[in-house]
């Protein structure tokens, strides 16, 4: 993972993101990152979790994880969409052409796979937060030579 330039500016008012991700470490890394690059970030372990602090807090962005206990990430991301219009990336370890096509056919705006550039993530999170939710951006995968 790329180090974060800490000389991030602040915005006044920051984007709110939830990250989804039921590995603690990993989890824990996304907060303290995505914290210094100035977003206001909380935690979900689960899609019931997830669905839940959706319920009581409108969120900017979904950091989503695909690979999850109770339901999946492209579940989550359907079901997130009947509250609201919902912007979402895919972090997954899931990588396959398919994987990605299916995050992109989903909802998902982007789909990032594990282990994650921290700069490029932040890049696209900003990226996906400066549209209007319904541009798909670019993965960091890269299709199979056929």
């Amino acid at each position: 993972m790329a180090p974060i330039d800490h000389a991030t500016p602040r915005a006044s008012n920051p984007a709110r993101i939830l990250i989804v991700d039921d590995h603690a470490d990993t989890a824990s890394i996304l907060v303290r990152a995505l914290q210094r690059a100035g977003f206001a970030v909380e935690t979900a372990a689960n899609c019931d979790a997830a669905l839940y602090a959706s319920s009581i807090t409108p969120f900017d962005l979904f950091l989503c994880d695909i690979g999850l206990p109770d339901c999946d990430g492209w579940e989550l991301i359907g079901r997130l969409r009947l509250q609201r219009p919902t912007k979402a990336i895919a972090v997954s370890g899931y990588g396959t052409d398919a994987d990605v096509q299916r995050s992109l056919d989903a909802g998902f705006l982007a789909h990032l796979t594990k282990p994650l550039d921290l700069r490029r993530l932040i890049d696209t999170i900003r990226q996906a937060l400066d549209g209007d939710g319904n541009e798909r951006l670019l993965s960091d995968h890269v299709p199979a030579i056929e």
